[in-house]
C-alpha cells in the first residue's frame, strides 16, 4: 500500500532516507502557535503572527510551551522555577492548561491542535483556540514507521504498516489521533 503514499511525504524523507527502502510516511505536521481569543483580548494582545510575538511583555506567565521541545521547554521551565528535569505532569501538560484557559498561548503540534479544538467544542467553552503558522516560517515534520534490522517479527511489522497506509485506516486513524496523514 505503499502506493497510497503521497509521493510529496516520500520526497521528504528522502533526507533521513535517500532511497526510501527503510521508512514509511506515517504522519506530519507543522509546529505552531495555538492561542485562546478570549484571553489575548483581556490581555489587550493581539493574535500573534509570528515568534517573536511571544516576547510580548503582556504575555509574561501565559505562554506554555511542548514537553517534547527539551531545550525549548527547559528554558519556560527554568522561568517558571522548575526543574529542567522534572517528571511532574502538572508542570509538563500543555493540553489540559489550554483547556482550562490557564495560558493565552503555547507553542504546539498542528496534530494537537486538532484534538483541542474538538474538545473545547465538547466542553462548549466560551473562547476559541487558534493556531498560526508564524511569518516566520516553522518546520514540517515527518514521522515515519522502520522496522528494525533485528526484528524478531519482521513479516508482521510489515503487514501493519501495509494495513496503515490503507487508505481507510488511514482516515480512521488520523480521526483518532488527530495527525495528518501523508494518504492521499
Amino acid at each position: 500500500n505503499i502506493r497510497n503514499i503521497d509521493p510529496v511525504y516520500l520526497e521528504k524523507s528522502r533526507a533521513f532516507d535517500p532511497e526510501n527502502r527503510y521508512s514509511v510516511p506515517y504522519t506530519w505536521g507543522t509546529v505552531g502557535i495555538i492561542y485562546n481569543t478570549k484571553k489575548l483580548e483581556k490581555l489587550g494582545v493581539p493574535a500573534p503572527t509570528k515568534w517573536s510575538d511571544l516576547w510580548d511583555e503582556r504575555l509574561k506567565g501565559e505562554i506554555l510551551m511542548q514537553d517534547s521541545v527539551r531545550d525549548a521547554f527547559m528554558v519556560a521551565l527554568k522561568v517558571l522555577g522548575y526543574s529542567m528535569n522534572t517528571t511532574d505532569k502538572g508542570e509538563l501538560e500543555v493540553r489540559d492548561k489550554m483547556l482550562n484557559g490557564e495560558a493565552a498561548v503555547g507553542v504546539i503540534y498542528s496534530g494537537e491542535l486538532l484534538y483541542l479544538q474538538e474538545e473545547a467544542e465538547t466542553l462548549d467553552l466560551d473562547y476559541d483556540l487558534e493556531y498560526v503558522i508564524p511569518e516566520e516560517g516553522t518546520n514540517i515534520w515527518i514521522d515515519s514507521w522502520v522496522i528494525p534490522d533485528n526484528a524478531k517479527n519482521k513479516e508482521n511489522a510489515e503487514k501493519w504498516i501495509n494495513f496503515l497506509c490503507r487508505p481507510d485506516i488511514a482516515v480512521k486513524n488520523f480521526e483518532y489521533i488527530t495527525y495528518a496523514t501523508p494518504n492521499h
